[in-house]
């Protein structure tokens, strides 16, 4: 694949979608992929239409890192492909070690350190084929946003449930054993709560 200026053949007019964009898109797809599978996670900008030099925001789609895997072609395709075919030896293995330490042939420290193996060897994998490069994550916007609105829900019940303890209070201090008014001029009755 020839490149000008470092720029893949076929991608020099690519235009690239603009955060505010991908902030409208996160927010019109309620963080959810078309697949149904939340974003929080990770998501990939894609063309809709496959033109990657239209990036008007109607030609933006958030897709999880599952769905977006399926569009591609290419070398990225085969590059995945070789990932997940590497994948599949070594759950053969996995499983191979897992059957020899159920019937005693294989320690478990042995098999805890094949486990750690082939942990690495998959992770290597991941990133030597490129898999989930250009995963992104829910925008700054969209996560303030959240906290915010998580924060909100916490300060109301905190305070109401403060408002309880203090009503609770002072109805036991102003009342005393016989009742009592409070400052408000209410008649309190220790029986009443």
């Amino acid at each position: 694949m020839s490149t000008k200026m470092g720029i893949p053949e076929g991608q020099q007019d690519r235009k690239d979608f603009k955060d505010w964009q991908v902030v409208a898109a996160f927010m019109a797809q309620e963080g959810v992929c078309s697949c149904g599978n939340p974003l929080e996670h990770g998501f990939h900008r894609h063309h809709r239409n496959e033109d990657h030099t239209d990036s008007s925001v109607e030609n933006l789609e958030l897709k999880c890192p599952e769905c977006h895997r399926a569009t591609l072609k290419g070398e990225k395709k085969e590059a995945l492909d070789k990932h997940r075919s590497y994948e599949q030896e070594i759950f053969k293995k996995l499983n191979e070690a897992i059957d020899q330490t159920l019937q005693g042939k294989l320690s478990g420290a042995s098999a805890e350190r094949l486990l750690d193996a082939i942990s690495l060897g998959l992770k290597m994998s991941h990133q030597g084929n490129h898999v989930d490069e250009d995963i992104e994550h829910v925008p700054l916007p969209i996560k303030m946003a959240y906290k915010t609105a998580e924060r909100e829900i916490v300060i109301e019940a905190y305070t109401e449930g403060f408002k309880d303890c203090l009503k609770s209070l002072r109805i036991q201090t102003s009342a005393g054993p016989f009742g009592g008014e409070s400052k408000d001029g209410e008649k309190l009755d220790q029986n009443a709560a």
